[in-house]
């Protein structure tokens, strides 16, 4: 197995700026990891890098993160987790620390910041030679709609509940799981060329202009939001009768993304109605 690194610490991290930039407090903020650009390898360091990209886009593309100006970092789906640490070194390196998977420790050398968007160049180690990949952030500013991703009201439902929930308590925590990934999607519907299912802890599968419910035996992601195993399979229920009791088409945009946010809508309004 080929391993790779993270250059870890600033003496480690090439010294020489990639521009003339300061990075300073611009970092704080909420943000979604868009994409990763390889253009900077060379054609060897490209044949390293091929057998690990699909890992490294796993490990950070389409995260949602949070960068507050005390110093703290969240990664949205890790809401309730201890947060992790940031800091700003040397006014060109973004470091992040104790944060999670993909995030226990991350520099980014900064490249530029404009329009909203922060190009972040980390180097990885493979095979003794050191492949910089650069990220690019989307900033997400206060008051548009999806700043919503990152307020506690709309992250309640990521906490598992003390006691096992009564069918109508699950069905609310499914309506906010619906809503804030019909608004996830709007996202990157309007940022990605791309999307990772595995972001997503609802037990769908994603097809071109539909949405299928798993099968019980993989929703493990799914289960870790409520009480219990038994709990999970009653909203695993909800929800499946819900999708049968749609009676609307399923939703025709320009966007595939924008089609399963929509239809996250109609599965919102169909537990909702009453029984």
């Amino acid at each position: 197995m080929r391993w790779f690194f993270v250059l870890s610490c600033g003496f480690l991290f090439s010294c020489s700026s990639t521009s003339n930039y300061s990075l300073d407090s611009g970092a704080a903020g909420n943000w979604l990891i868009v994409y990763a650009d390889h253009g900077r390898l060379t054609p060897g360091q490209v044949v390293k890098y091929q057998p690990l990209q699909d890992s490294i886009v796993d490990l950070y593309g389409l995260k949602l993160v949070q960068l507050m100006q005390g110093g703290s970092f969240t990664e949205m789906d890790s809401f309730y987790v201890e947060p992790g640490r940031w800091d700003v070194f040397q006014n060109k390196k973004l470091l992040v620390a104790d944060a999670g998977q993909g995030f226990s420790l991350f520099v980014g050398e900064f490249l530029s910041l404009k329009n909203g968007k922060l190009k972040l160049v980390q180097k990885l180690v493979v095979d003794h030679d050191s492949l910089p990949i650069t990220w690019a952030w989307k900033r997400i500013e206060d008051g548009e709609p999806a700043s919503k991703l990152f307020e506690p009201s709309s992250n309640e439902w990521r906490e598992k509940s003390i006691a096992s929930e009564s069918d109508a308590a699950i069905k609310n925590r499914l309506s906010a799981m619906l809503s804030y990934y019909a608004l996830y999607f709007d996202l990157i519907a309007a940022e990605a060329v791309y999307f990772l299912p595995r972001r997503l802890a609802l037990p769908f599968n994603y097809y071109a202009h539909s949405v299928g419910m798993k099968k019980p035996a993989g929703i493990e992601r799914f289960e870790k939001c409520f009480y219990s195993k038994e709990n999970a399979l009653r909203a695993y229920n909800i929800l499946r009768t819900a999708k049968l009791n749609i009676h609307e088409k399923f939703p025709v945009e320009d966007n595939y993304l924008k089609e399963y946010a929509a239809h996250f809508i109609q599965l919102k309004n169909a537990l909702e109605e009453p029984n």
